[in-house]
C-alpha cells in the first residue's frame, strides 16, 4: 500500500510535469547517450530509490521505537528509589549525612523523591543541632534540603550521597558555636559539596538577643582532593552592603586564608593564619589606605595592635580590644597627618556609612579615639582629637577638639550624629576658648571698636549631612546660655535663611566680625 502511494505521488508530480524526463534528457545528451539507453537507466533508478526510501523509513521507525524503550527503562530505573522507598530512609539519610559531613541533621518523615534535574531526595523543615553545655541547640533551621544521590546502581538500594543543597535556611550562631565551627573547619571537608542558597546568618548574644545578621545569596563548601584544599566561597549582604567571601585552608602549607570584600565601599580584608600561631594577621585595604593588624584572642576578647599601617601615605598607629560578649570595642589611635579634605564623603557614601544597617546599627557599640598633631586643610586649626562613641542608633562625639596652640581651641561639649526622617543629622554645642586675644583679633582682622574682653565663645548648630544644610540655634559670648540680643537674633536668622553664607575663610572671618559687632557687651 505504501509503495503504491509513493509511486502515485511521483507520477502525479513529476511525470505529468515531465520534469525528470527533461532533466535526464539534457544530462544524457551531453554525454551522447541514446534515448533508449537512458530510459532503461531511469526506470532502474526509479525502482531502486523507492525501495531504499521504504527501507530507510522502516529502519528509522525501528530505531525510534528502540530508543523510546531504552529511555522509558532509564526513567523507570531512575525512579526506583522513589518507588521502593524504604521505611527506614529517614534514619538512613541522617546517619549518612552525619558520616559524610559530621553534621547532626534532624529530618522529618515526609521525604519526597525527584529525578529532575538529577536524582535527589527533598526534605522540608530540617534542623541542624550543635552541643551546648550538655544539651542540643538549634544551629540552623532549613526550609528545604535536597540530597542528591549517585545513580550508579539503584538495584542495590544503597543511597550514596553525591552532594547536598540547602535553601532558605536561618543559621543562629552564639559564642558557644565557635568551638564547633572551628572544629568543622579544621577537620577537613567532604568531597561531596554543600551548596547553600538564599539564607541568613544571625549572631546571637548568650541572652538570645540578635546582635547582627547578614543575608547569603549562595555559599559553596567544597574540597579539592588533588591539591589538599578546603574552600568556602560566598556572596551576600551585611548591613545591606553587598560582599564577597572566600575562605581557603591549604593542608600542604598548613595555612588558612580569608578574603572578604565590601564591593560598594571598595573595602577589602585579608586574613592569614597558621595552626599553632597565637598571633594572627589581618590586612585591611581601603582605596590607598592599608591597615596591617596583628591580633590574638584573650578569653572573650580580641586584642589588636597595628603593624606598619598607613592611611593614604600617613603612618597610622592604633591598639585596643574588641569584646565579643557583649560586642563592643575600645580603640586608641594616632595618625601622622590628618587631611580634612580627604575624609570628605559624597552623599551616597554618607548615606551608606551613616545608616541603621551600618554605623547607626543598634547592635554596633564601641569607642574609637583618633588624634593627630598635624592637621592639614584645617584653615585655622593644626591639631585634632576625635572621640567617637557608638551607642546603638547614634554616634556621640562629645569632648572632641580642634586646637591652635597659639590662639585657642574649639571643643565639642556635646554632639551626636543620628537619623531622623530618613536624613542624617549632626547636632552639637561648641565652646571656643581663646588663649591669646591679640593673636585672635589679628587673625580675624577685628577692628579695635569691636574687640571685646572675651574668654570663650559658645554656639550650637544642627547640620543636615544628607542635604549639606547648617542651622545655628544659639550664639553666646562668655556665657554658655543664649545671648539676649536682637542683633544676634537677626544675624542668626539671616544665616539660617541663607542670606549669609559661610563657605571659606574670608566669609568666616566676615561672619565672626558681624557677631562681635552685634555683641552688646
Amino acid at each position: 500500500m505504501k509503495k503504491f502511494k509513493i509511486q502515485s505521488f511521483i507520477q502525479k508530480n513529476f511525470y505529468k510535469k515531465n520534469i525528470l524526463n527533461k532533466l535526464f534528457s539534457k544530462f544524457f545528451t551531453i554525454f551522447n547517450m541514446p534515448k533508449s539507453t537512458w530510459k532503461i537507466s531511469f526506470n532502474q533508478f526509479k525502482k531502486k530509490n523507492i525501495e531504499n526510501y521504504i527501507s530507510e523509513k522502516i529502519q528509522l521507525n525501528y530505531a525510534l521505537f528502540v530508543l523510546s524503550i531504552v529511555f522509558f527503562l532509564y526513567l523507570l530505573y531512575l525512579s526506583i528509589p522513589g518507588i521502593v522507598i524504604s521505611e527506614n530512609i529517614q534514619k538512613e539519610l541522617e546517619e549518612k549525612l552525619k558520616k559524610e559531613y559530621n553534621l547532626d541533621f534532624a529530618l522529618t518523615p515526609d521525604i519526597n523523591y525527584s529525578i529532575l534535574p538529577k536524582p535527589h531526595y527533598i526534605i522540608n523543615d530540617v534542623v541542624i543541632f550543635t552541643q551546648k553545655t550538655g544539651y542540643q541547640k538549634e544551629f540552623s533551621q532549613i526550609k528545604k534540603l535536597r540530597i542528591f544521590i549517585n545513580q550508579n546502581n539503584f538495584f542495590k538500594m544503597n543511597n550514596v550521597i553525591k552532594k547536598i543543597e540547602i535553601k532558605n535556611a536561618n543559621f543562629f550562631i552564639e559564642n558557644s558555636d565557635f568551638k564547633f565551627i572551628n572544629s568543622f573547619l579544621d577537620k577537613g571537608f567532604s568531597k561531596k559539596t554543600i551548596k547553600i542558597l538564599k539564607s541568613k546568618i544571625f549572631y546571637k548574644s548568650n541572652e538570645g538577643q540578635i546582635v547582627s545578621f547578614f543575608t547569603l545569596e549562595n555559599i559553596l563548601i567544597s574540597r579539592d582532593e588533588l591539591n589538599k584544599e578546603n574552600s568556602i566561597i560566598s556572596k551576600g549582604k551585611i548591613f545591606n552592603i553587598p560582599f564577597t567571601f572566600d575562605w581557603k585552608y591549604d593542608e600542604n602549607l598548613n595555612e588558612k586564608i580569608t578574603k572578604f570584600r565590601l564591593n560598594p565601599l571598595k573595602l577589602s580584608f585579608l586574613n592569614k593564619s597558621k595552626k599553632g600561631d597565637k598571633v594572627k594577621n589581618l590586612k585591611i585595604s581601603f582605596k590607598r589606605s592599608k591597615l596591617n593588624t596583628n591580633y590574638f584572642f584573650e578569653k572573650d576578647s580580641v586584642v589588636i595592635d597595628s603593624n606598619n599601617s598607613f592611611l593614604g601615605t600617613n603612618k597610622f598607629d592604633y591598639n585596643g580590644k574588641i569584646n565579643l560578649e557583649p560586642f563592643d570595642f575600645q580603640i586608641e589611635s594616632k595618625i601622622q597627618k590628618f587631611d580634612l579634605k580627604k575624609i570628605m564623603l559624597n552623599k551616597n557614601m554618607i548615606n551608606e556609612i551613616f545608616s541603621q544597617e551600618f554605623l547607626l546599627n543598634e547592635n554596633f557599640n564601641g569607642k574609637l579615639a583618633i588624634k593627630s598633631s598635624n592637621l592639614s586643610n584645617g584653615s585655622f586649626f593644626n591639631e585634632i582629637l576625635i572621640n567617637s562613641n557608638y551607642v546603638g542608633d547614634k554616634i556621640e562625639l562629645s569632648n572632641s577638639k580642634l586646637l591652635n596652640k597659639k590662639i585657642g581651641s574649639l571643643k565639642l561639649d556635646y554632639g551626636n550624629i543620628y537619623l531622623e526622617d530618613n536624613d542624617i543629622f549632626f547636632k552639637g554645642k561648641f565652646s571656643f576658648e581663646i588663649f591669646d586675644k591679640k593673636r585672635f583679633y589679628r587673625k580675624f582682622l577685628v577692628s579695635k571698636k569691636n574687640q571685646k574682653d572675651l574668654e570663650k565663645v559658645y554656639f550650637g548648630l544642627i547640620y543636615n549631612l544628607s542635604k549639606s544644610d547648617t542651622k545655628i540655634f544659639f550664639i553666646s559670648l562668655n556665657d554658655d546660655k543664649p545671648e539676649l540680643s536682637d542683633n544676634l537674633d537677626n544675624l542668626i536668622y539671616s544665616f539660617n535663611n541663607n542670606s549669609i553664607t559661610v563657605n571659606n575663610w574670608i566669609s568666616l572671618r566676615s561672619f565672626i566680625n558681624k557677631i562681635l559687632s552685634s555683641y552688646p557687651g
